[in-house]
Formats: structure tokens, C-alpha cells, sequence
């Protein structure tokens, strides 16, 4: 997916000691902006985890 991103622009950044919550619009050259939430937690002071949400009905209705 990194290879289609044209931009990701943050909206908001949460963080404790062991989570990151970004809330984001990422842009590509193909298809209309999407809203996503990216969750990272930490461990040991490095990034154990990653995982980026979006809901895939807002990227159907945007095809159209």
C-alpha cells in the first residue's frame, strides 16, 4: 500500500507509554481520500505492533 500513498495527512495523535493512535486521510493518485486509524503499541521502547483500520464500504463508494 506504501507504494500507492500519495500523502497521509494527520488529523490526530494520541499516546501513552505503550500505544499510538493516529487518525488519518490518506491520499493515492487512484482513488478518493480515505479516513484511517492506524494503532502502533510499544514495547521495550520499539514498535512491536502496527495495525491500520478503514472501512472498505467508504473505498467502494469512492470508486463510484
Amino acid at each position: 500500500m506504501a507504494h500507492m500513498t500519495t500523502s497521509d495527512d494527520v488529523k490526530v495523535q494520541l499516546a501513552d507509554e505503550c500505544n499510538v493512535l493516529i487518525w488519518s486521510v490518506m491520499r493515492t493518485a487512484t482513488a478518493s481520500p480515505l479516513e484511517t486509524a492506524t494503532w502502533l503499541q510499544i514495547r521495550d521502547g520499539r514498535i512491536a505492533e502496527i495495525r491500520t483500520l478503514f472501512d472498505p464500504r467508504e473505498a467502494e463508494r469512492n470508486r463510484r
